[in-house]
């Protein structure tokens, strides 16, 4: 998670969460409290998508983008119902971050399992 925010361009914060939200991974410099609300809102978009998959007859959810005047949220599904979540400045090439995070939900669903649930990490 830190290479992640260090290398990419406007990224500020990113943290991986359970199906259920409850943070897994996080970058340095997101603490406890920060996480698990950036968790919670995330898990709660997530919600919001599916609810709207069932409406629409959309198919799986793959990303959710929350525009706000400071700051983007991403969220993007990782594996096994897992996620990331990022927030980014607004002035941010969204194209070039979602990319990333393609590339880094890989990697991440390689490697995060449920088991981590119980013991979140400050990911390096």
């Amino acid at each position: 998670m830190a290479n992640f925010v260090r290398s990419v361009p406007g990224v500020a914060q990113a943290l991986a969460l359970s199906d259920d939200g409850l943070v897994m991974a996080r970058c340095p410099g997101l603490g406890g409290g920060a996480a698990e609300r950036l968790s919670a809102v995330a898990s709660a978009l997530s919600g919001l998508a599916w609810g709207a998959v069932g409406q629409a007859g959309g198919g799986r959810v793959e990303n959710i983008m929350v525009v706000m005047e400071n700051a983007l949220l991403l969220v993007s599904t990782v594996a096994d119902g897992s996620q990331l979540a990022v927030v980014a400045a607004p002035t941010c090439d969204v194209d070039l971050v979602a990319y990333e995070m393609g590339l880094l939900s890989r990697r991440c669903g390689e490697v995060l399992t449920p088991e981590q649930r119980a013991n979140p990490v400050e990911a390096r």
